[in-house]
């Protein structure tokens, strides 16, 4: 069982909010999903050479912090809310079995970060409904926590806080 999960909408984004808290909990399994690598967001490299450049250092990251990385294929920018991906994110939580999953907040000023938000919160219902048949048997997660972000502050409140401090080296 994988103790923590954390879904970003791009790559980067879970390392940046949860870096420290991957590295505190990668005594356990820890899997990063990455919804976009982020592809667009170079101003001058192109986005094929960009999104290589991010997966690689996502997938050094991972390794680092002791994670196991999952790209899922949606381009920057364009990350869609609909069934088709929040049942690939059923799936990665049946699969894995995090007890902890950490996402972005609703309330952002990114479209994908926004979209992510929605796609969990409909993927973590849907991996618990034994109802909802698929490969792998239904599973509910213990918690779901929101990363700071100074992208996703409309309505956020940090309720929960983490010592890092052994951490802040890795």
């Amino acid at each position: 069982m994988v103790k923590l999960m954390v879904v970003g909408a791009h790559a980067g984004d879970a390392e940046v909010t949860c870096g420290r808290i991957i590295a505190k909990c990668s005594k356990h399994d820890v899997v990063i999903v990455h919804m976009t690598l982020g592809e667009k967001g170079h101003f001058k490299l192109s986005a094929e050479d960009y999104g290589l450049q991010k997966r690689r250092e996502a997938e050094n990251a991972a390794e680092v912090l002791g994670a196991k990385v999952i790209f899922l294929p949606y381009k920057d920018g364009e990350l869609p809310v609909n069934s088709e991906v929040k049942f690939k994110l059923c799936d990665l939580i049946r699969e894995y079995r995090p007890e902890i999953l950490v996402t972005h907040w609703k309330g952002s000023i990114h479209r994908d970060h926004r979209n992510t938000y929605f796609n969990v919160k409909d993927a973590i219902f849907y991996a618990a409904l034994p109802a909802v048949e698929r490969e792998k048997p239904p599973f509910q997660i213990k918690a779901l926590y929101y990363a700071e972000n100074w992208e996703d502050p409309y309505g956020f409140k940090p309720q929960v806080y983490v010592d890092i401090g052994d951490e802040f080296e890795k």
